[in-house]
């Protein structure tokens, strides 16, 4: 199996570096005949992506949701796209907790990749595509987690990108609350307008997945393959924020009222913020259409989730599958 690591040096408490190192170990009892590691660097992710990736029997993305987003919006412009599998380094780390890589990155690390890998489980990960079409302009957008317009993507925009985790999501609480003070002084809603019908909404919402800023669960039977993104609105600050509290709090008695779909056009009359798979993206300017439609599916290597198979027997590969550790120099290429 010849394998690829896309890792984001940048992402979380900056654990990349570590990570390769410990990449050694897959050298030994491992599937994987072959492997690349290549340290991303956002201006030349997409040559980076687009040229390393097409022979390739599985891509590890190695990051959080905003690199996992960008590697995978890359990767849609393959006809063909192989397998990918996820080590979480990032913050909020939602696409990682939903799909199970997050779980079983903590509980088994490098271990877990392996068995992954020689059980070799193949399942299926929604592609969505925002359209954002102006009066003079048109582009799309991709999200495999969630894309909102409003409080969130405000909030998304005050954080900035350097800092140690716990610092980071301590700045989300003091964001958070900048923009609901802001919030109640303006009171400024979104104003959009649907089936020719105008309505304010402090918060739009599509969530693919069942996990939420970090966490936060905000309709439980949310799937990642199902074909079908759930449409939240939330009127005010007030509801927005007792939703994604209550969703960390009590995640398994959560269930908001939304609206389950497979596309959805609506115009935006004022300007507001969006936010994409966590990552501040733009101001949406006013009288822009936007439309979400399901794009298409990419296949997802499914995580080990319990100790079943650790305790089998590792096979030890033949003398001439085991990777010389000079190979897995990691490397911006």
């Amino acid at each position: 199996m010849d394998c690829i690591f896309f890792i984001n040096p940048n992402s979380g408490n900056k654990d990349g570096v570590k990570l390769a190192k410990a990449l050694d170990s897959l050298s030994v009892h491992s599937p994987i005949t072959s492997k690349q590691i290549v340290f991303t660097d956002k201006k030349r992710l997409k040559t980076q992506v687009l040229s390393l990736s097409a022979t390739k029997d599985l891509i590890i993305i190695c990051g959080g949701d905003g690199t996992i987003n960008n590697i995978i919006s890359l990767l849609t412009e393959f006809d063909s796209i192989p397998p990918i599998a996820i080590i979480p380094l990032g913050t909020g780390n939602d696409i990682a907790r939903a799909t199970g890589w997050l779980k079983s990155w903590q509980d088994f690390g490098i271990d877990g990749l392996h068995y992954a890998l020689k059980k070799r489980l193949i399942s299926n990960l929604d592609i969505w595509r925002l359209n954002i079409s102006g009066v003079d302009y048109t582009r799309d957008f991709f999200f495999i987690a969630y894309a909102g317009f409003g409080y969130d993507g405000l909030i998304c925009k005050e954080i900035p990108k350097i800092g140690p985790i716990f610092l980071k999501k301590g700045l989300y609480l003091v964001a958070g609350f900048k923009i609901f003070f802001k919030n109640i002084i303006c009171g400024e809603k979104i104003k959009i307008v649907i089936n020719g019908k105008l309505i304010n909404f402090g918060q739009i919402l599509f969530c693919n997945i069942d996990s939420y800023a970090g966490g936060s669960k905000l309709f439980k039977d949310s799937k990642y393959n199902d074909g079908i993104v759930e449409l939240f609105f939330f009127e005010n600050f007030f509801q927005f924020l007792r939703a994604v509290i209550k969703g960390r709090i009590r995640p398994n008695m959560t269930q908001l009222n939304c609206s389950k779909i497979k596309s959805f056009k609506f115009n935006i009359l004022n300007r507001t913020f969006l936010q994409i798979d966590g990552e501040p993206i733009a101001f949406i300017k006013p009288q822009t259409q936007i439309k979400v439609e399901h794009f298409r599916v990419i296949p997802l290597l499914r995580p080990l989730k319990n100790n079943i198979l650790l305790n089998e027997q590792p096979v030890i590969p033949e003398e001439e599958n085991i990777i010389d550790a000079s190979s897995v120099t990691p490397a911006i290429t």
